[in-house]
């Protein structure tokens, strides 16, 4: 009976740490403001996600394609991600040109359009996206026009 306890114990941390690579566990920031301002002074671009409560190609990306771990881990290592709500955010919609949702952006410090993405994608379809991206930005202190 007391070899059981241990092994409940074991397994239930399992459970908690193995719970670390979903969708939630992109550290989305919670404005456009904010995402901007941590780009510029990381150097790091910002991933996008234009989303809305109703989209429903929107969440299965999300419970999917971002869930996947190694998306997940591209995105909190190399970008600044923001989820920004269509419905609410109508101006920026406009200004970028968002047409459909989910549509994802990779965006330079400096707010340049380095790489675009409309409708939903499996994992490596986005992969792939996200490294176009990274290739695309310059480096800290370098201006977009020189690459």
């Amino acid at each position: 009976m007391s070899a059981i306890r241990p092994l409940i114990l074991v397994a239930g941390i399992l459970l908690i740490a193995t719970g670390s690579t979903r969708a939630d566990d992109i550290r989305w920031r919670p404005t456009y403001r904010d995402a901007y301002e941590e780009s510029l002074k990381t150097g790091k671009p910002m991933f996008m996600e234009f989303t809305a409560d109703t989209c429903y190609w929107c969440k299965k990306l999300e419970s999917t394609t971002l869930s996947t771990p190694d998306v997940a881990k591209l995105i909190n290592e190399r970008f600044i991600p923001v989820k920004i709500d269509a419905t609410a955010e109508v101006e920026l919609v406009r200004a970028v040109g968002v047409q459909a949702l989910p549509t994802l952006f990779v965006l330079a410090p400096d707010r340049t359009i380095l790489n675009r993405y409309e409708g939903y994608a499996e994992a490596p379809q986005i992969l792939q996206f996200l490294q176009h991206g990274l290739e695309r930005c310059p480096a800290p202190g370098e201006k977009q026009d020189d690459k």
